[in-house]
């Protein structure tokens, strides 16, 4: 019996032994899974920051683009639009007594007021151009 237990003994070390490396290999596996893990966590990080900046700077060159002065220009450079002249512009009857008293009719004929000025801001200029048109064609 006596010969035996030494034999047990070394198959102990043994399976401690690979036990031990197992853990190891595992806790050395862990280790490496976590630095890539944070690898991509700063990755995406820096991602998303890239993503803001950018997102920040089309937001500026949207607003750049949207801004009324930017329009206005655009609109008497590339498609010939000028400002409408005051006498293309009419200006309405007054209303009566009765329909000033009136709230509703008072706000039904300043809607129209107001949709006809909007109406001919944006009309006149095309149709000034249209007529430039025509008589650049005659000219020629």
């Amino acid at each position: 019996m006596r010969q035996r237990q030494p034999e047990d003994l070394q198959r102990r070390r043994v399976y401690w032994l690979v036990a031990s490396g197992v853990f190891l290999m595992a806790m050395v596996w862990q280790h490496v899974q976590a630095t890539r893990l944070g690898y991509r966590v700063e990755s995406a990080r820096q991602h998303i920051l890239a993503m803001r900046c950018s997102n920040g700077a089309l937001r500026m060159q949207l607003e750049t683009i949207l801004s009324p002065a930017n329009l206005s220009a655009q609109a008497r450079g590339r498609l010939g639009m000028a400002l409408a002249a005051p006498q293309s512009f009419r200006s309405l009857d007054a209303p009566t007594a009765t329909a000033s008293r009136t709230g509703l009719f008072q706000r039904l004929i300043s809607r129209t007021r107001r949709t006809l000025r909007e109406w001919t801001a944006v009309a006149a200029p095309t149709l000034q151009t249209r007529r430039s048109l025509g008589r650049r064609a005659l000219a020629a």
